[in-house]
Formats: structure tokens, sequence, C-alpha cells
């Protein structure tokens, strides 16, 4: 296949290749993972291999390849959520149905991304079903999601799965380095980065993300901060960073886990192994059971952050719980 944009994904890669030099493509993928593990690189890079022009040379500046990289090929089509919604609707399915009708105009595939899969509305899920019944045999549709559960079983039958695995944490850290982060801060983010390689750039290259999560694992760590005029203070400042694209929902998450694994590990297996002592006191004040029951407390919290279910109050609600198991 075309292009090295993907970090780490081979087994991916070699799987979709060799059915592209079968010739033996799938009418329909799903790609699994996480955000900025490569879903969407690999799905253009499957395009390109097979409407390119010039087959089997690695660099190629063809008119075909060209017009990918536009973005304005006539047999790639990519379909996303637009910014101000949360939901993918039918009203997207419907114009991908629409261009789907059309036979393909310069090769002889045509081929339909369609990102963030698992967040279509019921009714965008049980339009785009009827197209995976029976597709049309020119046509490959590409879907990208995160969450393999929030997809109808009827969809993930018709589909071939295909998992990106996180990356390992060694690996981002060098290749943070080659980018001129110190050691330090090259691990430090790589463990930040849940095996993202996207992720990872994301946060060496914006500052604030690093100060906001200090701010958050700092009052986090200290269980006498959290009375309730500082958590509605608090949760109030982390939704408005939520907004604008902060990983809230990653943070609360890894800090939970890394308490409940942390007496059976060392600091090398924490997402925020620079908390360690702070995380190991935490801890001491839990049970086993009640480890258990934050990291689930968190999971619930998330969920309705990315359901948009009164983001508000469930943090609030998550934090006075959370304040309960911490203190007693």
């Amino acid at each position: 296949m075309k292009g090295d944009s993907i970090t780490g994904q081979q087994e991916a890669r070699k799987l979709v290749q060799g059915q592209l030099e079968q010739d033996r493509l799938s009418h329909a993928y799903l790609f699994l993972g996480r955000r900025g593990l490569g879903k969407e690189a690999l799905a253009v890079d499957l395009a390109r291999s097979a409407l390119c022009s010039c087959q089997g040379e690695e660099e190629c500046s063809c008119i075909c390849c060209r017009k990918i990289d536009h973005g304005n090929h006539p047999d790639l089509r990519i379909f996303r959520c637009p910014d101000n919604r949360r939901e993918l609707g039918i009203d997207i399915i419907r114009e991908m149905q629409r261009r789907l009708a059309f036979r393909p105009y310069e090769g002889q595939r045509r081929f339909f991304i369609v990102t963030g899969a698992d967040r279509m509305t019921r009714q965008a899920a049980n339009s785009l079903l009827k197209t995976l019944e029976s597709p049309p045999d020119y046509a490959t549709l590409i879907l990208l999601a995160e969450e393999e559960e929030l997809l109808l079983p009827t969809i993930l039958s018709r589909c071939q799965k295909v998992r990106l695995k996180p990356i390992p944490r060694r690996k981002i850290a060098a290749d943070l380095k080659d980018l001129g982060l110190t050691q330090e801060r090259a691990s430090l983010i790589a463990g930040l980065s849940g095996g993202s390689p996207g992720r990872a750039h994301q946060l060496a290259e914006d500052e604030s993300l690093l100060e906001r999560r200090k701010e958050i694992l700092d009052f986090l760590s200290r269980p006498e901060e959290l009375n309730y005029f500082n958590i509605f203070y608090r949760t109030k400042e982390w939704l408005d960073w939520y907004k604008e694209g902060f990983p809230l929902a990653d943070l609360l998450m890894d800090w939970q886990r890394d308490i409940m694994i942390v007496k059976q590990t060392g600091p090398e297996s924490l997402s925020n192994f620079d908390y360690d002592q702070k995380i190991r006191r935490i801890r001491q004040r839990l049970s086993a059971g009640q480890a258990v029951q934050a990291l689930e407390l968190a999971a619930g919290t998330v969920q309705d952050l990315e359901n948009n279910v009164r983001s508000d109050l469930a943090l609030q609600v998550f934090m006075t719980k959370l304040k309960k198991l911490y203190t007693g």
C-alpha cells in the first residue's frame, strides 16, 4: 500500500494490503481504534493504492494521487459529523447514498469513508444498514469508529473489522525525542497519549494541555480540598476546557485506572507515572472494592459527558461521590 502516514500499524496495513493485492477487497470495513491511531490515514491510503494510475510506485505524483491529496478525487468521498453537532445524522448518510448510486468516474472502484460511525443516530444507522445489506459491487465503504459497542450488531456483522492497536509508549517517546523533546518530557507525553501518536503530537504542540492536566491532577490528588465549593468551581472550568477539546474524559479514566492498578505495578505502567507517590497515597485510603467503584463511576461519567447528558451535573455528582470514597 502507498503512504507512510501511519505509525506502528503494520498488522492492519498488512491485512488490507493483502486483500488489495489479491483483488479481494471487502464491500465494507470497520476500522476500530481510539482517536489518533491513524484510522482515517489507513482508509485514505487504501483508496489511494486502489485508485493510483501508477500501480507499484511507492512515491507517486500521478494525477489521481494529487487529486486525493487535495481532497477532490471523484471516486473518494469522506463524510464527517459537522463540528457544531455531536451526532452523525441521517442527512449525512443519505448524501453518501445519493453519491453511491453513481458508478466510478475514473477508476474501477469508489471509496466512501464515514468518520465517527459510532456517533450515528439510530435513524442514520438503520439507513446505513440498508446500504450494507445490498451494496453496489463497485463500492467499498469504510466506517471509522472508537467504540465498537455503540454500533448496531447488524452493522458489525456486515463489516470486516480491522483493529488499530495502541502504539507502545517507548515507540512514541522515541518519535517525540526525534522531534527535539527532552527524554523526560517525551516520556511524560507518551504516557499521557494512551498509545495514540496523534494525541501525543497534540500534547507536544499545545502547552496549555499539560498545564490544564497538572491543575486537574493536583486537585484530584488532594482529597482534603474536595469540598462542595471547590468541586462546583473546578468542574465548571473543566467543562469549559472539555468543550474546547481538552481530553478530560481520558484523563479521568486514566487517573482512576492508575489508582486501581498501582499496588500491582510499578510507575512505568501508570499513565500518570509522574504522580506515582500521590496515586499510591490515595490508593491506601481505598479498599479494592472502592477502587473498582471509583473506576466505574468515572466510566459512567465519561459516557454522560460524551452523550452530553447534563454534563455539569454529571461531573459534579461524580466528584461528590469521589470525595466520599476518598475521605470516608
